[in-house]
């Protein structure tokens, strides 16, 4: 079955505008310290062996 290229640039549309309000109001520095701390818990949550954590991402 061929994909419509159409709903995947529908879905790329929406995601931006969705990221353009969380990111609205913040710094460039803001947007990235947030992501870097986002990075480091899902490091430290996925070698904890954990499996609540796995299941968080």
């Amino acid at each position: 079955m061929k994909r419509d290229a159409s709903v995947f640039l529908k879905h790329i549309l929406e995601s931006t505008g969705i990221i353009e309000k969380y990111v609205k109001g913040h710094s460039e520095q803001d947007f990235l310290g947030s992501m870097a701390l986002q990075m480091q818990d899902h490091l430290e949550n996925s070698n904890s062996g954990s499996p609540e954590a796995s299941l968080r991402y």
